[in-house]
């Protein structure tokens, strides 16, 4: 099973994202900072297999553009959607989605989420993380996919990531919730800590200001336990190519049976 997570940002051109997409050949693509314009062109091209947050939380009269920046899923024929929505007690639910999947016989709880950032809301990104970190325990997904805008230091165990944290804990409160729920960072899954570079993120997913000398690693694929990692890789020169600010995240996946 193929999975794709993607930022492509929301000045980013729905042709060329759609383009990419399609030659990626993910069987659950979930996208961010889709526009309502852009989630009715990607409707109509993928056979109205999609699911999207500002359906389930309609932006309302007040709301500025950061509240008309939704999550959409997208997926292959082989999936069928069970049952979707967002995450009601989430600071904000429009980042959020989560949806129940049947994937050839087995079935499977997705989430996406999309953090809002520290230096435009302050003391309220702590608390979107600790709501998600709620939403996380209640749900108990298979697959979590996140633009976390986080975290300041990268490493290849969450224990030792630092986290913009001058205005609380609850990025790290998020982070150990994956972990202790049994979800893995997909490309650690496979990762070689000898590669670790010290102050460097494992792989770039964004560059900050559009500078490659301040690379971050913000988004994420995180997999449970019943499902092992064949594959991750960060796609950043196609996304931008595509027109995209952050990498396209791309996972292979295959379910396993635990032994008990």
């Amino acid at each position: 099973m193929e999975i794709l997570h993607w930022n492509a940002g929301y000045s980013s051109k729905v042709e060329k994202v759609d383009d990419l997409i399609k030659r990626m050949s993910g069987d659950i693509i979930a996208l961010l900072e889709v526009t309502p314009s852009k989630y009715e062109y990607l409707r109509a091209h993928h056979k109205e297999k999609t699911v999207y947050s500002l359906d389930y939380r309609k932006p309302g009269k007040y709301d500025s553009r950061g509240r008309k920046l939704g999550i959409a899923f997208i997926m292959s024929d082989e999936v069928e959607v069970i049952d979707s929505g967002v995450f009601e007690r989430a600071l904000l639910p429009d980042r959020t989605l989560w949806a129940v999947v049947r994937y050839k016989d087995t079935e499977i709880k997705i989430a996406s989420f999309h953090s809002i950032t520290g230096c435009d809301h302050k003391k309220a990104k702590s608390l979107f993380f600790n709501s998600i970190a709620e939403a996380v325990d209640d749900y108990k997904p298979d697959i979590v996919t996140i633009d976390a805008n986080e975290p300041d230091k990268d490493f290849y165990d969450i224990a030792g990531m630092k986290f913009f944290d001058r205005n609380g804990s609850g990025a790290g409160n998020f982070f150990t919730c994956l972990k202790e729920m049994g979800l893995t960072d997909s490309y650690v899954a496979n990762y070689d800590s000898r590669n670790y570079v010290g102050g460097e993120p494992l792989v770039p997913s964004h560059y900050v200001q559009g500078r490659s000398t301040n690379a971050k690693r913000y988004d994420f694929i995180f997999v449970h336990k019943t499902f092992k990692v064949e594959n991750t890789e960060y796609l950043m020169k196609d996304a931008l190519d595509a027109t995209g600010d952050h990498a396209l995240i791309k996972t292979v996946i295959r379910k396993v049976e635990l032994s008990l």
